[in-house]
């Protein structure tokens, strides 16, 4: 699969023989950190971690959809994505526990973009969802930043009560 940089082109492959220990093969030296996979269509993007999750919400009509290629983001992709006009992005990790640490690494990034975060309620990948279970998530999706700003805010407090009450 073709990736994209803001000066470089590169590419991954998926193993399927299971002769290699990791699925997703790199060139020799490639950063994944300094790619992504997919497309911006307007000023908002979905981001996914798998190149097969870019391609399902392709086939169901989410068109801007990214892949970083796993649960991080690096600063070269968000260069990427600021470079081509994006303000809004909407993750959507993988149902398991890297998932979830896809959405607090994210959360790196909510002073530079506005965040919001998409879910399966079956707990399913992307790639493993029906059109009806994205529709339904794309719908109830959520607002990451004010979240981060609630839990900041809620923090605050706990830690103000026991300043006072020690």
């Amino acid at each position: 699969f073709p990736l994209y940089s803001n000066d470089k082109r590169g590419f991954i492959a998926r193993d399927y023989t299971d002769i290699k220990p990791q699925k997703y093969l790199f060139p020799k030296n490639m950063q994944k950190q300094d790619y992504l996979f997919g497309n911006f269509r307007n000023d908002a993007v979905i981001i996914v971690e798998g190149v097969f999750d870019v391609m399902k919400l392709w086939e169901y009509g989410y068109h801007s959809c990214i892949s970083t290629m796993g649960v991080t983001i690096g600063d070269k992709q968000a260069e990427i994505i600021i470079n081509n006009g994006i303000k809004d992005i909407i993750i959507m990790p993988d149902g398991d526990g890297a998932g979830m640490k896809f959405v607090e690494r994210i959360l790196e990034y909510k002073d530079m973009f506005n965040i919001e975060a998409m879910f399966s309620i079956t707990g399913k990948d992307p790639c493993d969802m029906g059109k009806h279970e994205v529709d339904h998530s794309y719908k109830k999706r959520w607002n990451l930043n004010e979240w981060a700003y609630e839990r900041n805010i809620e923090k605050q407090f706990t830690n103000l009560n026991k300043i006072l009450l020690s």
